[in-house]
């Protein structure tokens, strides 16, 4: 069997689909586009910035491999466990039409097409430009 395009492309295109979905149904949500943070499991000194989604998912950008403080961010979706995850209350929001377009806007621009780096532009700087 001959793919058109590369397995990663096809499965990057659903996956961005998928966000896309995930964006639209749930921008009713009355906490949609909330900044979350949690603790990294392995390091407590480590944050993770994301924003919520609905009561159960939120969207972050991370780095592909996980292991590497340089490498192609791509957006993921989040488990929120409400033992770890917090809403960040020192930040004021944009209105909702305008964190929605610009969640649509990062899935064009970061999925996989964007520099993650730990020490310059990571989870914590996406999600603060998008929330």
């Amino acid at each position: 069997m001959v793919l058109s395009k590369p397995y990663w492309a096809i499965n990057q295109k659903i996956m961005s689909n998928y966000i896309h979905i995930l964006i639209n149904n749930n921008f009713h949500h009355p906490n949609f586009g909330k900044l979350l943070y949690h603790r990294d499991i392995h390091n407590p000194n480590i944050l993770h910035y994301s924003v919520q989604l609905n009561d159960w998912k939120s969207i972050a950008w991370q780095a592909i491999h996980s292991d590497r403080q340089k490498d192609t961010g791509r957006l993921a979706i989040w488990q929120i466990d409400w033992h770890r995850f917090h809403t960040a209350q020192w930040i004021s929001y944009w209105e909702k039409q305008r964190i929605n377009q610009a969640l649509h806007t990062s899935v064009a621009d970061f999925h996989e097409r964007w520099q993650y780096e730990l020490y310059r532009f990571n989870c914590e700087h996406w999600a603060r430009l998008f929330s």
